[in-house]
């Protein structure tokens, strides 16, 4: 049955906070049919249309009725019930059922009394927000020197020990002694979105609603969970990553232990506690960890499998190994993946190239996320490359422990040698004759001619012997002279406690991939120096995603715009049948009457418009889209956001306005203001921004609001509700294709044509309708209508 079929659920049902519009009981109905059902649904809802509360009033409702359906369930089903006769006396069977009544009783005590306790931490924090929990400092350990090196020794596949504590394992310490707070029986909620703004967004729409009792946790990184100050004022995430793990394994590295890490259970259990009593952002959640002096980071991982409702970023979903290690179980629960839009792309690299840099532009979450990327300065490392520390590394691990290790261990790290120096040979060879060149992983192979290694033994192997742990920790040791300095430039920072070899293996597995599923990409690149990369470039992201769909009960895709749909269907859920997948979109809430989208081909004097990559410079064409321009902003009260292809060609614009007098002619009228290139900046220009306009947006006078110069596929194109007055016109200057002499995208072009081709379709027209659609997705997303209020759009 489904949504349409069974109209009961209300507004009321959901608990929706103010009566919806039928969009958005539709959506809610939709949705609700689409997780009990377990589907996979693709769900389109414009910007201002209250998608994000529709997704949580809809969700939840859906959530707080399974769980009353399981508990229901389970108080009615028999303990003892079996189907088949037990030959066990009847006094085991009376004992065995005793127990299991004993057990569940002893849950449901434990369920109550945690039950009891966050009502008093939400009526004590509702009573008391003000309040401080007394710090109590901890007598820092002595530091020691531990000078035995057995233990970066590998057993042969029986290393169960690891050199140092790693985060995974100071989660699972955290988690050990306080299960029973777990409830893993229940499924529960991931939502995840690109930015820590977006989840924060989505986490206070929560507050908005009745579900205040539903338990919510976010997860983040270091650099956003930190809350020690030593550590923060490092500032980058490489070094706040390094410092922290330097800390866990304190004494043995000769520093103090962090003193907010705290494996008590009890103070994880009151952590946990307070985390849910009540919904708090990431902001809200550092500062619940200074109260309770506890770290942030650990302790939203050890409440995880406690919470109803997980919010992290794309990154930490999508990697299986990510998954593992934080302890993401995602069987029976729903993900929910917003602004999904991005999703193909974050699994198949940047591979759009109109003048946008990598940092600002990030399209496609699945293919960036599983493309592998091995070059001469990883993480723009000055003479100390991934290839040459891990050889270094082996060499000296080899010397020092060669007649302690058994055969095996001797035969594997030397096969390990072989392939990093295979490896280098590429890089070596294009850096004497220059050029770049793209190759599928059987030529790669075979030209490095190590077809004849297993690189599966490989895999298994430094998996159970923990090789590269081990040998980091050997590194660390004899390496103490050479350590990073920590306060230098980010660009020479060389981490501690990051492998070399979880690079390589990475790579390594990726030539394992079936020859159709990615390319060999050697090129030379040229930030922060010139240098050459050796990458895996994911061309099918459907097997990369498809863990995820198989795992979780429901996927739930949704975005402000998700066309073209069919681009999506092909690439991610191709094995999908077609009545697991189910759509919903829906138009604005604003009347058609209030809207008007136009093409204006020529300017105020008749010159005529062509904004290809060839003639966009042509300084005539500048001029008269500057007095095109200038005469909008005469008659358009409050905010105007133009839209240009590329950061730098809004920089020339800028300029060649400037000396024409034209931008003072704009200015008259409208405050001016440029996206800028750092992130950091993002939120003042906006706020500026937004205050000009509600300051002048009302005036007739000479000022008259403010123009937003942004970028397609900028840091201000999706993700932001540019409401009423801020966005009265919106403005797109030229279409923005990606450059076509990309070689990643002249490959991915290739795969969907033979992919075509094979399913029997005109792969030429699937090319060429693959290259349209990545131009209209972007202008679909930056045009996109924000909020309620009367919108032009003007595509140039």
């Amino acid at each position: 049955m489904t949504a349409l079929e069974n109209p009961s659920l209300s507004s009321a049902d959901f608990q929706f906070p103010f009566p919806p519009y039928p969009e958005q009981l539709s959506f809610m109905r939709t949705l609700y049919d689409g997780l009990e059902n377990g589907k996979v649904l693709i769900m389109e809802s414009p910007t201002g249309t209250g998608k994000s509360m529709s997704l949580i009033c809809g969700a939840l409702k859906w959530l707080k009725d399974f769980k009353e359906k399981n508990a229901i369930q389970s108080h009615i089903t028999p303990v003892n019930d079996h189907s088949e006769p037990s030959t066990e006396p009847d006094w085991v069977l009376e004992h065995t059922k005793l127990q299991a009544q004993q057990n569940q009783q002893n849950k449901k005590e434990k369920q109550h009394a945690r039950a009891v306790r966050l009502m008093e931490i939400r009526k004590a924090e509702r009573e008391q927000q003000s309040s401080h929990l007394n710090k109590r400092r901890r007598n820092l350990p002595v530091a020691t020197d531990d000078s035995d090196e057995d233990g970066y020794l590998v057993d042969d596949y029986h290393s169960s020990e690891e050199s140092g504590c790693s985060s995974t394992n100071a989660v699972r310490a955290l988690k050990a002694d306080h299960e029973d707070l777990e409830d893993t029986m229940g499924p529960r909620l991931f939502y995840c979105s690109r930015t820590h703004s977006q989840i924060s967004q989505f986490v206070n729409e929560i507050k908005k609603t009745s579900y205040t009792d539903c338990k919510v946790v976010s997860l983040g990184s270091r650099k956003t969970l930190c809350i020690n100050k030593s550590v923060q004022r490092l500032g980058s995430l490489a070094k706040i990553n390094d410092k922290c793990l330097d800390l866990m394994k304190a004494p043995s590295s000769g520093t103090a232990k962090c003193d907010y890490l705290n494996h008590d259970p009890i103070a994880q259990e009151g952590f946990t506690d307070h985390l849910h009593a009540v919904i708090r952002d990431i902001e809200e959640i550092v500062q619940l960890g200074e109260k309770r002096h506890f770290c942030p980071y650990f302790g939203t991982r050890g409440a995880l499998n406690s919470s109803d409702v997980v919010t992290l970023p794309y990154s930490m979903l999508m990697q299986g190994t990510t998954r593992e290690a934080i302890g993401i179980e995602l069987r029976d629960s729903v993900v929910i993946i917003d602004e999904a839009h991005n999703l193909i792309g974050t699994y198949t690299l940047y591979f759009w190239a109109f003048a946008v840099s990598k940092a600002s532009l990030s399209v496609d979450t699945i293919t960036s996320n599983h493309s592998i990327t091995l070059d001469q300065e990883q993480a723009c490392i000055p003479g100390s490359p991934p290839l040459e520390r891990a050889t270094v590394q082996l060499q000296n691990y080899l010397a020092k422990f060669k007649r302690r290790l058994k055969g095996k261990n001797v035969s594997y790290i030397s096969q390990l040698l072989i392939l990093i120096k295979a490896l280098q040979k590429p890089l070596d060879k294009a850096k004497l004759c220059g050029g770049s060149s793209i190759m599928t992983t059987n030529e790669f192979v075979h030209e490095l001619d190590i077809d004849h290694i297993n690189v599966f033994k490989i895999q298994r192997y430094l998996r159970e012997s923990r090789l590269p742990q081990k040998l980091q920790g050997f590194a660390e040791k004899v390496e103490r002279t050479k350590r990073a300095d920590i306060t230098g430039h980010d660009e020479d920072f060389i981490p501690k406690h990051s492998s070399p070899m979880h690079a390589i293996e990475a790579f390594l597995m990726s030539l394992t991939n079936a020859e159709l599923e990615g390319r060999i990409v050697l090129s030379q690149t040229s930030e922060p120096r010139a240098h050459f990369t050796l990458k895996y470039l994911l061309l099918n992201p459907a097997n990369a995603f498809r863990t995820v769909v198989e795992e979780a009960r429901a996927v739930i895709l949704a975005g402000g715009t998700m066309e073209p749909v069919q681009d999506l269907l092909d690439e991610l859920f191709p094995y999908l049948p077609s009545d697991r997948i189910q759509r919903f979109s829906c138009g604005h809430i604003i009347p058609t009457s209030s809207l008007l989208t136009t093409v204006l081909n020529k300017g105020p004097t008749n010159t005529t418009f062509e904004f290809t990559f060839e003639k966009r410079t042509d300084v005539t064409q500048i001029t008269e889209l500057g007095r095109a321009i200038a005469n909008l902003c005469n008659v358009t009260p409050a905010g105007i956001v133009c839209f240009f292809p590329s950061y730098d060609y809004v920089d020339l614009i800028y300029r060649r306005w400037g000396e024409q007098g034209i931008l003072q002619h704009i200015s008259s009228r409208k405050m001016l203001f440029k996206e800028p290139r750092e992130s950091t900046e993002v939120e003042q220009v906006l706020g500026d921004y937004s205050r000009c306009v509600d300051e002048y947006g009302a005036n007739r006078g000479k000022l008259t609001g403010a123009i937003l110069f942004a970028v397609v596929g900028g840091k201000m194109s999706e993700g932001i509700n540019f409401s009423d007055g801020l966005a009265r016109l919106v403005i797109m200057i030229g279409l923005p294709f990606p450059n076509m002499k990309s070689p990643e995208l002249q490959e991915k072009l290739k795969y969907i044509n033979s992919l075509a081709v094979s399913r029997g379709s005109n792969g030429s027209t699937a090319a060429t309708s693959y290259y349209e659609n990545l131009c209209m997705k972007a202008v679909n997303q930056s045009i996109e209508p924000s909020g309620i209020a009367t919108i032009t759009r003007l595509l140039f």
